[in-house]
């Protein structure tokens, strides 16, 4: 289930595909299961939460940070790099911002 990341080392472990993590987890099928099992349980306790309060671009950071922060340094920031995995693109970086507020203005607005 590798990533394709634009060009920038920073990003992957040299010569391979697998984000630098918090772990140091250089093995991509072991950091995707160990992902899967922390955004499992974090997703989980997050389900428990009767009122988050109104949902904004700032609530959708706030949230991947608590999901994804024990793995990366930048879990719940606005990726600065073109990704993709299997094959489908994620919206590019420099999008990320001004889709998101336009969505969620849309759905505020439709409540």
């Amino acid at each position: 289930m590798a990533y394709s990341v634009d060009a920038i080392p920073d990003n992957c472990y040299e010569g391979t595909t697998c984000l630098i993590n918090k772990l140091d987890i250089r093995d991509e099928d072991k950091l995707n299961f160990v992902e899967s099992q922390i955004t499992i349980h974090k997703t989980a306790e997050l389900a428990s939460v009767k009122n988050f309060g109104e949902f904004d671009f700032s609530h959708y950071k706030a949230i991947h940070k608590y999901l994804f922060d024990e793995l990366y340094v930048w879990a719940g920031e606005i990726r600065i790099v073109n990704m993709s995995k299997k094959g489908t693109n994620f919206t590019s970086a420099e999008s990320i911002e001004t889709i998101a507020n336009a969505c969620f203005k849309r759905l505020k607005n439709q409540n």
